[in-house]
């Protein structure tokens, strides 16, 4: 038999797991809202705009050879090297943390 004392734990947390639950379901909810699926929508395509803007600069003969955008704390730095042929992104987040990518200009087989 158990004590009364594990049985009171044991029905606070099944009330808190319902709890939980209730406010995970609700969330979710609030998510698939037509409102939060367009407002979904349009941030992606503005990002997708914003991307093939900077790409195009990146890969055009007579573009700029470097370009910086910050978005949402982050900041995006570009440069073409023309004699290694590559092209360097450097993504800076708010917190300093930094990813870089070098992409080749050439090799593609297109």
């Amino acid at each position: 038999m158990l004590a009364i004392e594990q049985l009171r734990y044991q029905r606070e947390k099944e009330i808190q797991e319902k709890k939980d639950a209730a406010a995970a379901k609700l969330a979710r909810e609030l998510e698939q809202t037509t409102l939060n699926k367009f407002v979904n929508n349009v941030e992606s395509r503005i990002y997708a705009q914003l991307s093939k803007q900077m790409v195009d600069n990146m890969f055009t003969a007579d573009g700029s050879t470097s370009g910086t955008a910050t978005i949402e704390g982050a900041t995006i730095y570009w440069n073409k090297d023309v004699s290694t042929d590559t092209i360097t992104i450097t993504v800076t987040e708010a917190d300093g943390s930094l990813t870089e990518i070098a992409v080749p200009l050439t090799g593609f087989g297109f």
